[in-house]
């Protein structure tokens, strides 16, 4: 009887153990994707600040364009009105 409960304490030991080296190896895991996370989530905010400054100048720029047009559209009447 001994014997058999040393055999389980033996087994239930090593089961520890290894639960103990598995466990260990998710959190740094976990640690490890936490930081890539972040990392990405800091590289994805740059590039979401240059995006909007882009789109800024972007929207200046169609605004030059929409008045320009304007200018264009005016002149082009000026030209029918002195062919008519």
């Amino acid at each position: 009887m001994k014997k058999e409960l040393d055999t389980v304490e033996e087994r239930f030991v090593r089961t520890h153990n290894q639960n103990a080296m598995v466990g260990e190896d998710i959190r740094s895991q976990a640690a490890s994707n936490l930081a890539a996370l972040l990392k990405t989530r800091m590289i994805l905010k740059e590039k979401v600040d240059v995006i909007e400054s882009i789109q800024t100048v972007i929207d200046e720029k169609q605004v030059e364009i929409n008045g320009l047009n304007v200018v264009i559209n005016h002149h082009e009447m000026e030209g029918e009105d002195h062919v008519c």
